[in-house]
């Protein structure tokens, strides 16, 4: 099984406990979960009814319950000033008294970096003590932590061990969880509390493909499956046609599009599908590579190819299934020759992307950039960004950034919304953003339609505070939604960021797997 599966089913869970709306920007509104477990009170007596003066008296005193509660009330401005910092001294304090609910509160608060810097290394140690004296809330979370790869290592047996045991005391959410790993392939025997994992298919995997462009991996998740198994073109096409008719609001989530309901409200689903295509969503230009496939005629070969092609490099795995499809079709190769020779575009594209991305060979690497820069000459958009790509990364030819932005350049002016993004991208990385508040009101609105690459953009500005109040939490929940979505590069980032406050603890150092 591949080693993200488990991660990928965490990152999306953990956005679902710890994300906050913190931000004032509308972009990323419904990717904003809510928090399942946001304040946990005592299951014991506190002092709800009790005068401030008495309560802070009794806090001052020692009384754990009442640093906890006055910790609360100075949280959600209850009988008192909201007070943040107020809030995080009182409610530690009533953590370091071995007050679980406090523990978890506390945690929450770490991971969110409410009133204090995120930190999810303390959160860890706060939540297992919780989860330790029997809190289902900690329980589950701790489940989750197991999961991620990120804080301790990814231990599938730990992990069901702390999700049964909160399963088993009524938390909803472990439910869910244990039927989402069990659904993966997963599965556990309880008595001996082995897991066993599906046999790994004999397919490449992200170690053996070589994305120089942009570095990008191959993950299980996606927000869409087509049937793993051969399905004929029919069942294909049935399973289009059922896509095209839900509701709006489950194909936004599917190809990664937040907007309000008044924007897609007179937008066809394949209008917002081609739409959130053209911002750099790579789920929905899977989802127009197998709808221009599954027409069945072989004219239509090249075009779904270069729209998985475009998908891939964005992170999709499916789309890596896809193109080794399309080369064993036997219609493929000869159409791709036809095309190189003729000296189309699409095809110069193509037959560059395929060898430069380990698909297929025969290429050198001049070769490779010959073809890119013949078709870029033509004005073929992702020709351009690939072009600009190598240069900027310095894969296969020498690293020039002047050339990648004048390449980003070329694209914007010939209406590309990704070459928007890509030169943004350059400009906060390099510190050559004149304009940092219309370059964040651009990466916004990309996001709203889909771009993952937004969203990374994003995520590095909260970040590295770069047009956006530095807020590691923001940070890291935006990584994880675009490493939700297969994205390599978000899953780095996120790991980067990890590890650069990593403690010395042994339970905290990550072997790869």
């Amino acid at each position: 099984m591949n080693k993200f599966l488990i991660l990928l089913i965490s990152l999306i869970l953990f956005s679902n406990v710890f994300s906050q709306d913190t931000t004032k920007s509308q972009a990323f509104k419904k990717n904003q979960f809510k928090i399942k477990y946001p304040l946990i009170k005592p299951k014991y007596p506190a002092y709800p009814l009790m005068a401030g003066y008495i309560l802070k008296q009794k806090a001052k005193e020692g009384d754990a319950l009442a640093e906890h509660e006055l910790g609360l009330r100075y949280l959600l401005g209850r009988g008192f000033p909201k007070d943040t910092a107020q809030a995080v001294y009182w409610i530690h304090k009533a953590a370091e008294s071995g007050i679980p609910a406090a523990q978890f509160n506390y945690a929450i608060m770490l991971v969110n970096s409410i009133g204090v810097k995120w930190n999810p290394f303390e959160a860890f140690k706060n939540f297992k003590v919780a989860a330790e004296s029997g809190m289902p809330e900690a329980e589950y979370i701790l489940g989750l932590f197991y999961l991620d790869n990120l804080v301790v290592n990814k231990n599938a047996l730990e992990a069901y061990k702390w999700l049964k045991k909160a399963s088993d005391a009524g938390n909803k959410a472990s439910k869910k969880t244990l039927k989402a790993l069990e659904k993966s392939g997963i599965k556990f025997n309880v008595d001996s509390l082995t897991a066993e994992t599906p046999q790994k298919q004999d397919t490449l995997t992200s170690q053996q493909i070589s994305e120089p462009a942009l570095q990008n991996g191959s993950f299980e998740l996606d927000y869409y499956h087509f049937k793993d198994e051969p399905a004929s073109i029919d069942t294909e096409i049935n399973e289009l046609n059922q896509l095209l008719r839900i509701k709006k609001t489950k194909l936004e989530k599917y190809i990664g599009v937040t907007l309000d309901s008044s924007e897609v409200k007179n937008i066809t689903s394949l209008n917002l599908i081609n739409k959130a295509a053209s911002f750099g969503s790579p789920e929905a230009l899977m989802i127009l590579g197998k709808l221009t496939e599954s027409k069945g005629d072989s004219t239509n070969l090249l075009k779904a190819m270069e729209y998985y092609l475009r998908a891939f490099r964005l992170g999709t795995r499916n789309a890596g299934e896809r193109i080794i499809n399309l080369l064993n079709n036997p219609l493929f190769l000869p159409l791709l020759d036809e095309g190189t020779n003729k000296k189309e575009p699409a095809a110069l594209y193509i037959y560059a992307a395929l060898n430069a991305y380990k698909f297929y060979y025969g290429l050198p690497d001049e070769q490779i950039v010959k073809f890119l820069e013949e078709a870029a000459k033509l004005n073929h958009i992702p020709s351009i960004i690939e072009l600009g790509l190598l240069y900027n990364n310095g894969t296969i030819v020498k690293k020039d950034s002047d050339k990648a932005k004048e390449l980003f350049q070329k694209a914007v002016d010939l209406g590309s919304n990704e070459g928007k993004v890509r030169l943004v991208m350059l400009n906060l990385v390099n510190g050559n953003s004149n304009e940092i508040k219309n370059d964040i009101k651009l990466l916004e609105n990309q996001a709203k339609y889909g771009s993952v690459l937004a969203q990374i953009a994003l995520a590095y500005s909260y970040k590295n505070g770069i047009g956006k109040k530095k807020n590691k939490a923001e940070a890291d929940k935006l990584y994880r939604i675009a490493a939700s979505r297969g994205n390599r590069t978000a899953y780095n980032a996120l790991k980067n960021m990890y590890d650069e406050i990593r403690p010395n603890d042994e339970i905290f150092q990550i072997v790869e797997q």
